[in-house]
C-alpha cells in the first residue's frame, strides 16, 4: 500500500511536470502570436500612413478632399484647366508642367467632349462672365457644366493646381505655377 502511494505521488509529479512543460510551450506560443499580431498591426499602420501621404501628394486626391469633387469631376476639371493651359503655352512650357503632374495624359483624356450643339449660358455675371470672355473660357465652362461642376469652382480648382505646382518646385529654374497662370490666360485675375 505504501508502494502504491509512492507510485501515485511519483506519477502525479511526472504528470505535473509534463503539464507545466506543456503550459510553458503554450505560453511561448501565446507570446509568439502576440508578437506577430503587433507586427501586423504596425505594418497596417505604416501602410495606412503611406497611403494617406500618397493621397496628399496626388493632385486629384487633393481636389476630392479639399473641394468636395468626385474623382471623375476632379480629373475632368483639372484636365480642362490643363487643356486650356496647353492651348496657350508652347510645347516646351506645357511639357514642364506635364512632367510635374502625375498622370497628365489621364487628366487630359478625362475632359468631356463638347458637341457643336452646346451653347454657353447668356447673361453670365461675376466670375462665370469673366471666364466666358477669356479665350477658351466658354469651352472651359461647358466642360465644367458637363462634369456637373459649378463655374464657381473653376477658380478654386485652378488655385489648387497652382498650389500643387508651387509645391513641386521649379523645372530648370522656371516657376511652374507661374507657367500655369500664364497658360490660363488671366483666369485668376
Amino acid at each position: 500500500m505504501i508502494k502504491q502511494g509512492i507510485l501515485a505521488v511519483l506519477l502525479a509529479g511526472v504528470a505535473c511536470n509534463g503539464l507545466a512543460a506543456g503550459l510553458g510551450d503554450i505560453g511561448a506560443a501565446l507570446d509568439k502570436a502576440s508578437s506577430v499580431t503587433k507586427s501586423a498591426a504596425n505594418t497596417t499602420q505604416t501602410a495606412t500612413a503611406t497611403s494617406a501621404s500618397d493621397m496628399s501628394g496626388d493632385l486629384v486626391g487633393m481636389a476630392v478632399s479639399q473641394l468636395g469633387l468626385t474623382e471623375t469631376q476632379a480629373q475632368g476639371g483639372l484636365g480642362s484647366l490643363f487643356g486650356l493651359a496647353k492651348s496657350n503655352l508652347s510645347g516646351d512650357e506645357f511639357g514642364q508642367i506635364a512632367s510635374a503632374v502625375p498622370n497628365m495624359d489621364t487628366l487630359l483624356a478625362a475632359v468631356p467632349a463638347l458637341t457643336g450643339g452646346e451653347s454657353s449660358s447668356g447673361g453670365l455675371g461675376g466670375l462665370a462672365g469673366s471666364v466666358a470672355s477669356l479665350a477658351g473660357g466658354s469651352d472651359l465652362m461647358k466642360q465644367f457644366s458637363a462634369l456637373g461642376i459649378s463655374p464657381d469652382m473653376i477658380k478654386p480648382l485652378a488655385e489648387l493646381a497652382m498650389q500643387f505646382l508651387g509645391q513641386s518646385g521649379q523645372s530648370g529654374g522656371t516657376d511652374l505655377s507661374g507657367l500655369l497662370l500664364k497658360g490660363l490666360g488671366g483666369l485668376l485675375g
